[in-house]
């Protein structure tokens, strides 16, 4: 089963507060964007089943990858 992944409109205006550039992140939010779509695009067409990990704390995010590969 294929797990629903959205794409980003690319002309999205304003990064949402959990993207910030800094000496590791050197793209702007639009080429993020761009970056972001096409590799979402790119690993469908390899029939990658892509699974969104929500953006959470940490620790919350640790959770839900481990209880999804507890499942598998």
């Amino acid at each position: 089963m294929k797990a629903k992944v959205e794409t980003i409109p690319e002309k999205t205006s304003s990064p949402n507060s959990w993207y910030q550039t800094d000496a590791q992140r050197k793209q702007g939010w639009n080429e993020a964007v761009f970056t972001y779509n096409k590799m979402i695009q790119t690993y469908r067409c390899y029939q990658y089943n892509l699974i969104e990990v929500p953006k959470a704390s940490v620790e919350e995010r640790a959770d839900f990858i481990l209880d999804h590969i507890k499942r598998k």
